[in-house]
């Protein structure tokens, strides 16, 4: 084959290529430009308001992007969210893969009451991968904050890094309830001065696996969480660690929620720091003296080992029952209803 011929031969293979490659990405923008106006469709269609600017499309040529600026969104149940500009992004070939930013201020607001501060968060850097079913709906999704903050009525909430996974969502079938995959890892925690509690503000880590086990109905909040806990439903804990001023604790176990909706269950937990911790609730009037010292002869009394820091390593059940927080078979605090 002459050269000049093959050379041509390349050319038109090359703009072949490239005119596929680029009418399949026009297909694609045009797919997802469609696709973000039905989803806004169909919430309008369930009774919200959604509203933003027109999406810019580009990413071209390797990939989709989409800038969406001013969003907000109305609930009619009675609260509306409004955020920063949100971007996302997914390669061409793995359109069911997308990569989101929403860093920035977001607020929420119940706007049943005029008088309900609004909540403020935001993040530093927060991002999310979302990853799709071939049907459009989601499978599980990550997302991440550093430099969190959020704010509401004066108080103050911080947190150096935040992650929190949802899914992959196992649906119900055979008499198995529905599951939904939750984890979650927070650290270098502020707690609200008022909200600290006797443990104090510092919250140094918190993460947890977990199971969500039974489907929320929608509607008014204490209505749902009524149906889901009349339907059995619980959340399924596989590991919890928490380091909580003096409190170190690793634990497994189930919590539901009672007939007046207080946390109910039982944490199978290893502690540690539990001689100070009780010091702590003495100090602010949710234990007294002498049961406190009847408590730490008894955890003297059952210690395996030390941790890290020397301090003794108790294995003990957590009770949550009748409105109480059990720490074996010693009450230790009262709980509230969570609504």
């Amino acid at each position: 084959m002459r050269p000049r011929v093959l050379a041509l031969s390349c050319i038109a293979i090359v703009l072949a290529a490239v005119g596929a490659l680029s009418a399949y990405w026009l297909w694609s923008a045009d797919r997802l430009a469609e696709r973000i106006a039905a989803w806004s469709a169909q919430q309008r269609a369930r009774g919200y308001e959604v509203s933003y600017r027109e999406p810019v499309i580009g990413g071209y040529p390797f990939g989709l992007t989409a800038q969406i600026e001013a969003p907000r969104l109305a609930s009619p149940r009675g609260w509306r969210w409004q955020g920063p500009s949100v971007s996302g992004r997914a390669a061409l070939w793995d359109p069911f893969t997308i990569e989101l930013d929403f860093s920035g201020l977001h607020r929420v607001t119940d706007t049943r009451s005029e008088a309900a501060a609004p909540v403020e968060a935001e993040g530093e850097r927060a991002s999310a991968v979302v990853h799709l079913q071939s049907s459009g709906r989601i499978d599980r999704a990550k997302a991440e904050v550093a430099g969190l903050t959020i704010r509401r009525a004066g108080e103050v909430l911080t947190a150096q890094r935040a992650a929190l996974g949802l899914g992959p969502l196992r649906p119900a079938a055979g008499g198995r309830p529905q599951e939904l995959a939750l984890t979650g890892e927070a650290g270098g925690i502020t707690l609200p001065e008022d909200g600290a509690g006797p443990l104090g503000p510092a919250l140094q880590r918190l993460a947890f696996a977990a199971a969500l086990q039974g489907e929320i109905p929608p509607g008014e909040r204490r209505r749902m969480l009524e149906q889901w806990r009349d339907a059995g439903g619980s959340l399924e804990i596989a590991r919890l660690d928490l380091e909580w001023g003096p409190l170190a604790l690793e634990g497994e176990g189930t919590i539901g929620l009672d007939r007046r909706l207080r946390p109910e269950g039982e944490v199978a937990a290893r502690m540690s720091g539990l001689s100070e911790t009780m010091d702590r609730l003495v100090a602010a009037g949710l234990l007294k003296a002498d049961r406190a010292r009847l408590v730490k002869i008894a955890l003297r009394a059952l210690a395996d080992g030390t941790d890290g820091e020397g301090r003794a390593v108790v294995a003990l059940p957590i009770t949550l029952q009748g409105g109480r927080l059990y720490l074996g078979p010693v009450p230790v605090v009262r709980l509230s209803p969570v609504l």
